[in-house]
């Protein structure tokens, strides 16, 4: 029996990241965000994520809000 191409592990790898990728872009719609930054620092291993809701008004003169999770994924 042949195998296909679409089934080899590059492609399954492939494939995978697709999926990643387009249901990072619906979350990211389903939250209405206006801009959203990704940030690593390697040498400290910081993640973090900048989100920014509506800037309608203008710039806001806010503070920031620091949440820990579990995970990436529930970040």
């Amino acid at each position: 029996m042949k195998s296909s191409a679409s089934s080899s592990p590059a492609r399954s790898r492939a494939s995978a990241k697709k999926e990643e990728a387009t249901a990072l872009f619906a979350l990211l719609e389903e939250h209405e965000h206006e801009q959203v930054s990704l940030v690593y620092e390697p040498s400290s291993g910081y993640r973090g994520i900048i989100a920014i809701h509506d800037t309608t008004l203008g710039p806001a003169l806010g503070g920031t809000r620091f949440w820990h999770y579990a995970s990436d994924r529930d970040a």
